[in-house]
């Protein structure tokens, strides 16, 4: 029988217990527009979060308990990770947490714009909205802090059981 380089960190892969997750919802936006929010997983690749070895890339299978039985929750990707590198995980798009935007103002270099995320889930989960701009496009959040992330505006919220959060921004295009 021969095992090929990869095969045997796959098994290994597989039994694994214990990983810490953190389960939330992702929307990609653009400015003021915004795209499919998508269930994911994020996780470190650490001993101290319940992994610390080399990940190989591949697909993923997510299943989670209902009742007595072991129900698919969504399947994606995983590229090829080395130890101590952030493991982001995208799934299927959300039914149940959603997002969409409206302009409210728009004056001269500036418009306003309102993000509103719904979760009809009975749960409190965990969403941030990333929004990708323009060079030179400013984006200042009214009552909220955004951080910035892989060169994107990012905010992150948790968003009531049956609830929804709302973000208002103003964009301001270079002169």
């Amino acid at each position: 029988m021969t095992v090929a380089a990869n095969a045997q960190k796959q098994v290994a892969l597989a039994q694994k217990t214990g990983v810490k997750m953190q389960a939330l919802y992702r929307a990609e936006m653009w400015e003021d527009s915004v795209g499919e929010v998508r269930q994911m997983l994020r996780t470190r690749n650490r001993k101290e979060e319940g992994l610390g070895l080399p990940l190989p890339g591949g697909p993923v299978a997510v299943f989670e308990p209902m009742g007595s039985a072991m129900l698919l929750a969504g399947e994606g990707g995983l590229e090829d990770r080395a130890v101590g590198e952030d493991v982001e995980i995208l799934l299927s798009d959300s039914t149940q947490v959603t997002a969409a935007v409206e302009e409210l103002e728009r004056k001269g270099r500036a418009r306003t714009a309102r993000l509103t995320a719904t979760n009809a889930r009975p749960v409190p989960v965990s969403f941030e909205a990333r929004i990708a701009s323009s060079p030179g496009t400013q984006i200042r959040a009214k009552g909220a802090k955004l951080t910035r992330k892989d060169g994107r505006d990012t905010w992150a919220v948790t968003i009531p059981a049956n609830g929804t959060a709302t973000l208002t921004y103003t964009l301001t295009d270079p002169e």
